[in-house]
């Protein structure tokens, strides 16, 4: 493990705050200690944050080291596709009591007559029964298939 120098310097002030300098001179003390960091201390996270060596913000990773997930977030999303449905509602029902409860997305008409790739999908799909994602077609909003875009 590296080892990190801090010095310290402690100083005493008098009660009404009207110290000399020679005073503070004479209450003032240094104290060196060394630090150990772990062998992740100079790895970048997954977000991408690296800090440098006098930052205060690596005191968390003092005597201990810094936990760093491998998998950065594009690598995550180019790993689950998107997937383009034709409703205006949708949900993903996550397996039931292992994973998180029911969520409803509002998905919104785009003002502009053109598609945007999400995240660099090049080729979209319209759903096509996968059983994560379910779509409402009882929806009275929901858009006709000639006006998607």
């Amino acid at each position: 493990m590296a080892t990190k120098l801090i010095r310290v310097s402690v100083c005493l002030h008098h009660a009404k705050g009207a110290v000399s300098v020679s005073l503070l001179r004479n209450f003032s003390q240094s104290i060196f200690r060394t630090i150990n960091e772990g062998s992740n201390y100079q790895k970048p996270t997954h977000t991408g944050q690296l800090w440098d060596k006098d930052d205060y913000r690596n005191i968390r990773f003092v005597d201990r080291d810094k936990h760093i997930n491998p998998m950065w977030a594009v690598e995550l999303i180019n790993e689950d596709p998107v997937v383009v449905v034709q409703g205006n509602h949708v949900w993903s029902h996550s397996c039931g009591a292992l994973g998180h409860p029911k969520v409803y997305i509002n998905l919104c008409r785009p003002k502009d007559d053109h598609v945007v790739n999400v995240q660099g999908d090049d080729d979209n799909h319209f759903h096509n029964g996968d059983d994560n994602v379910n779509i409402d077609e009882n929806d009275d909003d929901a858009v006709a298939d000639d006006e998607i875009v």
